[in-house]
């Protein structure tokens, strides 16, 4: 047990002398930068020269390789050191202060993934994260003040942030707008042709779950006009990314225009 934590300890020592290296000498930056964006900013996570060239500008202080070998052990890891070198890197991606760094770790923190779950610690991560501009931290603070107890549930500070998401044109921002304008404990009248069109937007950033649901509004002509030919493109796009309900909402469709 010494012996491993020794190991750890050096491990440490060593990384953090790298970083400092890294956050504060130009020249050596600017050459981990260029050797990253030449041969990495695009990886295949099948490349395993490309994973080993990773791995090692990670631990020369590299910001950017820390944060994405974390993402790659944690994805596509195949063994518990994978798992165990992406939670590492995540964390130490996030005090670094890259902003999905910080993301992930609320994740992490929030699903347990670090020992027992801990949602105060998640929501500071999500907090800095949203800060820094993600738009999946605001949405994850949004859900937060949507879904929680009436003790902590605050509905407009959960507009802020969807609104915050959308303006950063993130499909998942304006989809939580949707269900939020189309809760009846928030609002006491529903606007259907601002949710169908916050829909609309977010379908076209490529939401399948809102795909499904404005393919639905079209159908059904629910904020919208009914579009029978319109409905079914977007249900096709919404089976294509993994909705089943959208196959069984087209037949309908089908048997519809049959009769």
């Amino acid at each position: 047990m010494m012996d491993l934590n020794k190991r750890v300890n050096e491990f440490y020592s060593n990384l953090q002398a790298a970083d400092s290296l890294y956050d504060n000498n130009a020249a050596y930056r600017d050459s981990l930068d260029l050797l990253y964006n030449s041969r990495v900013g695009e990886y295949s996570l099948g490349d395993s020269v490309t994973r080993s060239l990773l791995h090692d500008l990670a631990l020369s202080g590299s910001l950017e390789a820390q944060y994405h070998l974390a993402s790659m052990c944690l994805t596509d890891g195949v063994n518990d050191r994978d798992s165990i070198l992406g939670k590492v890197f995540i964390l130490h991606s996030a005090e670094r202060g890259h902003p999905m760094g910080c993301y992930y770790m609320g994740v992490l923190e929030e699903s347990g993934e670090l020992g027992r779950a801990d949602t105060i610690k998640a929501l500071q991560w999500y907090d800095k994260a949203a800060s820094a501009g993600v738009p999946l931290a605001m949405c994850a603070l949004g859900d937060y003040y949507h879904n929680s107890n009436d003790s902590v549930k605050d509905l407009d500070k959960a507009k802020a942030l969807y609104e915050q998401a959308a303006n950063a044109q993130d499909g998942e921002g304006y989809y939580k707008l949707a269900l939020l304008l189309s809760d009846e404990d928030y609002v006491s009248s529903v606007d259907w042709s601002q949710v169908a069109e916050y829909l609309r937007c977010s379908a076209e950033l490529g939401n399948a779950d809102a795909q499904l649901a404005y393919g639905k509004c079209l159908k059904d002509g629910r904020g919208v006009p009914i579009d029978t030919d319109a409905a079914i493109d977007w249900l096709i796009k919404a089976s294509m990314n993994g909705r089943p309900e959208a196959v069984r909402e087209i037949d309908a469709l089908k048997t519809q225009v049959v009769e």
